[in-house]
Parts: structure tokens; C-alpha cells; sequence
């Protein structure tokens, strides 16, 4: 359920912004939870060698930066508070899996999160990655699947690159915040750590419940 509204909210809120570098909505079905979408032309970017280009990196990043500003941002001064409790939950529920000082060191993220009193929060796909980057034979760069799609810090829309692709080469780092046309600030960096170590913690949480693969 909570997959159908992000995705449907994106589709009719967010997404339009794109024009056709997005998929658009035809038809929704609240009972079925179901979309109905336009097909993007192309491939996934990791089907071939374009997701270690810098320049689709580039237009990627161009391309999450008018995502967004397809609404104006809501300036919160709670993600602090709720990424310490999303995490100190997922600490409760993990026992004695994780050394303590580990955990101790994560929180250290998290306290320094909720040093940043306000955060301006947008519309993030949260699961920005080349595998939703659809790549057309011109070299055009568009984005799909929006199930993730929530309010959050503009910097949560680095995460999966931060932790894979810019560890493997920086130039796309580069690249990227050069379409995206923005640096990540002490804050922001800040920020990203916090979401680092609730999604880290969480992830744990999931890999240890019955049949988690």
C-alpha cells in the first residue's frame, strides 16, 4: 500500500516537472493498487557500460535536481529526532548482533544530525541509482520507478552513488553535483551519515527476520 501512494503521489505531483523524462500516469486503481504508466524508451543504465559514464552521472544529476524543485520544500526541524528514533528502534530490536561500540559510533551520526536545527526537505527518490536511470541509443538520460519517493534532505538522493559508484571513481562524484549544480555542505554531509546509519541499522534488522534472504 505504502509503495502504490509514493509511487502514485510521485506521478501526479512530482513527476510531470520531467515532462518525458519520466514516466507518466495513464490510469491508477486505489482497490488494486495499481499504475498504469507510459513506457520510457531505452534501458536501464547498468545494462551496459553507461553507468560509469561521467556524462549520463552528469545528466542524472540535472535530471534528480529538477525532481527536486517540482514542489517547494518544506523546511522541517524534526529529521534529527526522527532519524534517532528510527535508529535507537532498530538498535532495540537487534540485541547483541552488533558489538556496542559500533553502535555507539553510528550514534555519533546521528547526534551530529541533530545538531543541524532545520532542514529543507524535497521531493527525493530515494532510490537514485543508475538501475532507475533508462538510457535511450541518443544518450538521454530519464528516471523511473518512484515507490520509494518521500520529503527528505536533497542529499539522501546521494546515498547510493556515495557508498558504490564514487568510492570506485570520484570523477563521478564530480560529475554529478556538476549537473546537480550544488557541492554537499559540512550539513548536508552531515545528514547523509545520519541516513547511512538508520538505513545500515535497519537493513541488519531485516536480514535477521525469518526468511530474509
Amino acid at each position: 500500500a505504502s509503495d502504490y501512494q509514493r509511487e502514485h503521489d510521485a506521478l501526479t505531483l512530482y513527476t510531470p516537472a520531467l515532462g518525458t523524462d519520466a514516466p507518466r500516469l495513464i490510469a491508477n486503481d486505489e482497490a488494486l493498487r495499481m499504475v498504469l504508466i507510459s513506457r520510457v524508451p531505452g534501458e536501464s543504465a547498468v545494462h551496459s557500460d553507461a553507468h560509469w559514464d561521467p556524462l549520463v552521472h552528469y545528466r542524472a544529476g540535472i535530471l534528480v535536481r529538477r525532481l527536486h524543485e517540482s514542489s517547494a520544500p518544506v523546511i522541517s526541524d524534526q529529521f534529527g529526532r526522527q532519524s534517532a528514533r528510527r535508529f535507537e528502534n532498530a538498535a532495540s530490536a537487534l540485541g547483541d548482533v552488533l558489538e556496542g561500540s559500533l553502535i555507539a559510533e553510528a550514534r555519533l551520526c546521528i547526534a551530529r544530525a541533530m545538531d543541524v536545527k532545520t532542514v529543507a526537505l524535497v521531493p527525493t527518490h530515494r532510490e537514485n541509482h543508475p538501475r532507475h536511470w533508462v538510457i535511450d541509443p541518443g544518450g538521454h538520460v530519464r528516471l523511473i520507478d518512484f515507490g520509494m519517493c518521500e520529503y527528505d534532505p536533497w542529499v539522501v538522493d546521494t546515498f547510493a552513488l556515495e557508498h558504490e559508484y564514487w568510492r570506485v571513481d570520484p570523477q563521478l562524484r564530480i560529475a554529478f553535483l556538476e549537473g546537480y549544480d550544488r557541492e554537499i555542505s559540512e550539513d548536508d554531509e552531515a545528514l547523509l551519515r545520519a541516513h547511512h546509519a538508520v538505513r545500515a541499522l535497519e537493513g541488519i534488522v531485516d536480514a535477521q527476520k525469518p526468511g530474509a534472504t
